[in-house]
């Protein structure tokens, strides 16, 4: 497999955080520091975390995990996603507005988003020539590649949530949804 490739694997992995990465920087408005960092790493790390898991678990769960975790990240986007909408809908007037964006949520949404970089990791072991030093390369590209599209994903949601002069926790619940919806078409659309 040649770098160019692994850089486009590591892309194409990138792209759940960088579209809920938009939806959370819509939903926040502004730079959240802390937060923001903490979710960048966070994605990055369980999106090559979770290829390394997957590469090392094939001999053992694989099948299982591959259908399991589709389902799981399913229901993860679709609940947050869902909730997001239902508050923006009928708002609590002692609550603030929601966020997506928060330390209790971050590693829900890392989950969800990796879920895909576990089956990809599994079908590293079908290669020939791949061993743990490649597959910590790749761990690497990965981990960079969600990390940088995060981040430029949560800035282009700032500058597009400050634009929008309405409820933007609405339109962040539905780029969630919407990425469920995609998961499990993807899943019909191999069968």
């Amino acid at each position: 497999m040649s770098t160019i490739e692994v850089w486009w694997i590591g892309i194409a992995l990138a792209m759940d955080c960088f579209a809920v990465s938009i939806s959370s920087g819509i939903s926040a408005r502004k730079i959240i520091p802390g937060l923001m960092l903490t979710a960048i790493l966070a994605f990055g790390l369980f999106q090559g975390g979770m290829l390394l898991g997957g590469y090392g678990s094939v001999f053992y769960f694989s099948s299982y995990l591959t259908i399991v975790g589709r389902w799981i990240s399913v229901a993860l986007l679709g609940f947050l996603g869902g909730k997001m909408v239902w508050d923006d809908i009928h708002p609590n007037e002692n609550e603030e507005k929601p966020n997506i964006l928060t330390y209790k949520n971050i590693p829900i949404l890392a989950i969800a988003t990796s879920i895909d970089a576990m089956a990809v990791g599994v079908s590293f072991t079908f290669l020939q020539d791949v061993d743990w030093n490649f597959m910590m390369y790749v761990f690497a590209v990965v981990a960079f590649s969600s990390s940088l599209l995060s981040a430029l994903g949560m800035g282009i949601g700032i500058v597009v949530g400050k634009k929008l002069h309405f409820p933007t926790s609405f339109i962040g619940g539905v780029i969630l949804i919407s990425i469920a919806i995609k998961i499990v078409i993807e899943y019909f659309t191999e069968i």
